[in-house]
C-alpha cells in the first residue's frame, strides 16, 4: 500500500493530483494506525483544497478509528456540508454517533444512508444495531431481517437478529 501510495503522490502533477496523493498516503497511516502521520497528510490535502469532501470524510474515518468521535463527527458534518448526496458520511456519521450512545442521531444517519443506497446491508445491520442499544428490538429485528435478505452470509446480522429476538422475548 505505501508503495503505491508514494508512486501516486510522484506522479501527481497538479493540485488535484497531489491532494489525491495526500489524502491516499492518510489514508495508508490511517489503516497503519499511525494516527498523527494519517492526520497529517489528511490535513495537508485540506490546505490545499479546503472544499474536499472526502478528505473531510477520510480525516473523519481516521479520528474515529483513533476513538475520536467528537472530531470524527465534526469532519463527517463537514464532508456531508459540501456534499449533501455523500452517503458514506452519513454511514459513518452514524457509526460515530452510536460510539458516543447518541442512537436517535445514529438511526437518522442510518435512514439517510439506506436513502441513498437501500441494497446495502451494512448500513440496515447497523441500524438495527442502534435499534438494539436503544432498546427497540423490534425495530431491530427487522433491520436484521433486511441485512440478511440482502447479505445472506452475513453471520453478524444473524447472531445480533436472534439476541434482538431473545430480548424481545
Amino acid at each position: 500500500w505505501l508503495q503505491n501510495a508514494a508512486a501516486t503522490f510522484r506522479r501527481a502533477d497538479n493540485a488535484d493530483g497531489l491532494v489525491n496523493a495526500l489524502n491516499n498516503l492518510g489514508l495508508v497511516y490511517k489503516n497503519l494506525r499511525e494516527w498523527r502521520e494519517a492526520t497529517r497528510f489528511l490535513e495537508q490535502a485540506l490546505k490545499l483544497n479546503p472544499n474536499n469532501a472526502q478528505a473531510y470524510h477520510d480525516r473523519g474515518l481516521a479520528y474515529r478509528d483513533k476513538g475520536d468521535s467528537g472530531r470524527a463527527i465534526a469532519d463527517f458534518d463537514q464532508a456531508i456540508k459540501l456534499d449533501a448526496n455523500y452517503t458514506i458520511a452519513y454511514y459513518n456519521r452514524g457509526l460515530a454517533y452510536r460510539d458516543k450512545g447518541d442512537y436517535d442521531r445514529a438511526i437518522a444517519d442510518f435512514d439517510q444512508s439506506i436513502k441513498f443506497s437501500p441494497n446495502t446491508a451494512t448500513a440496515w445491520h447497523d441500524r438495527g444495531l442502534a435499534f438494539r442499544d436503544k432498546g427497540d428490538s423490534d425495530r431491530a429485528i427487522r433491520d436484521f431481517d433486511q441485512a440478511i435478505k440482502l447479505d445472506p452470509k452475513d453471520a453478524r446480522a444473524r447472531y445480533f437478529q436472534a439476541v434482538a429476538m431473545d430480548l424481545s422475548g
